[in-house]
């Protein structure tokens, strides 16, 4: 999913390359992997809090529930909906 990507390409020194070096990849992973749980939640937030603005929007809560759960864009659920059905899964 796209999540992923992003967690890869947020750790990549040229930034949203289209391709990472395996030094890269590996910091990716290695960061994610072993960040204690408190901060994996901030980490998160960082990566869809887009304008830096120190808020989810509704438009980056959106994009991050379809990077994480893999829901392409150009599906027609709203937020509601993909929510109210994960609220069913949980």
């Amino acid at each position: 999913p796209q999540f992923f990507s992003r967690i890869f390409q947020a750790s990549s020194k040229s930034g949203w390359a289209e391709s990472l070096s395996l030094s890269e990849f590996v910091l990716g992973l290695f960061n994610f992997c072993l960040l204690p749980r408190a901060l994996i939640s901030k980490y998160v937030f960082n990566l869809y809090d887009l304008d830096r603005s120190a808020a989810i929007e509704p438009d980056e809560l959106e994009l991050m529930v379809r990077e994480v759960f893999g829901i392409a864009s150009d599906t027609n659920a709203s937020i509601e909906n993909i929510l109210s059905q994960y609220d069913r899964w949980v």
